[in-house]
């Protein structure tokens, strides 16, 4: 029998399969890739809670849309009205797009993210508050109107914000060959929470009326961010350093 030499250094079933196949190398490469399943990302109990953590959030702020949308027309019977306090939320989002993300670059994702979260839970307190029957009692409803465009105004400023720091932080927690896998799961959750945040606001907004239901908006909030407790602060890997010029003489 004819003895081929081995001068690849491989192993004498890989060296057989490499001359066996057709494809040489390409075969060998795919059979030493290593192979993930589609829920490789969730062996990593950090991406377990961020998935937690953006669900909740997407799923508790568009429930909040929705409530507060119904709760205005039920205040004003103005379809003009719908359409302001979406205004209220975007103009805030769009002139700080920018900026917002210069900050997160600069910031630690995980607190900047706890942060914003822990503002939509001032936001979704002032929402209770404001359509509370406690609080149509002593103001006027143009002035219970008027602080619930200012709380949607600061909503949208925080989202400015709670966006790209939450983008940035997906990349922190999973492993870089799980980014694309991590990614899916994202979006996955996400879509979830947007298509399942109204239809749960609509029918908590008519079986409680709008402080039971931003009662739960709340308490999501609060899910979220014991959720993010389980995730460590994550260094900050691109923070620009300056250079420092040296004078010359002459």
């Amino acid at each position: 029998m004819k003895i081929f030499p081995n001068k690849s250094g491989a192993s004498a079933a890989e060296f057989l399969a490499l001359h066996r196949h057709p494809l040489n190398s390409t075969f060998l490469e795919d059979s030493i890739r290593p192979r993930h399943t589609a829920y490789a990302s969730f062996r990593s109990p950090e991406f377990r809670h961020y998935l937690v953590t953006r669900f909740t959030v997407v799923f508790a702020l568009n429930m909040q849309s929705t409530i507060i949308g119904w709760q205005i027309y039920a205040l004003t019977r103005d379809p003009l009205s719908l359409g302001l306090i979406g205004l209220a939320e975007l103009i805030p989002a769009l002139c700080l797009a920018l900026f917002a993300g210069n900050i997160v670059d600069k910031t630690e994702k995980r607190t900047l993210l706890f942060r914003c979260v822990l503002g939509y839970l001032a936001c979704g307190v002032s929402f209770l508050y404001f359509t509370s029957p406690l609080a149509l009692k002593q103001l006027p409803v143009s002035a219970a109107v008027h602080w619930l465009y200012v709380t949607a105004f600061l909503g949208g400023v925080i989202r400015a914000f709670s966006s790209p720091a939450s983008f940035s932080l997906l990349s922190l927690v999973v492993p870089r060959e799980l980014y694309a896998n991590a990614t899916t799961w994202s979006s996955a959750s996400w879509q979830t929470g947007a298509v399942a945040g109204p239809l749960a606001g609509g029918f908590l907004y008519a079986w409680t009326g709008a402080p039971g239901a931003f009662g739960a908006v709340i308490a999501f909030h609060l899910i979220a961010l014991l959720s993010l407790g389980g995730i460590s602060p994550k260094p900050v890997f691109n923070e620009k350093k300056r250079a420092v010029r040296r004078p010359t003489s002459g």
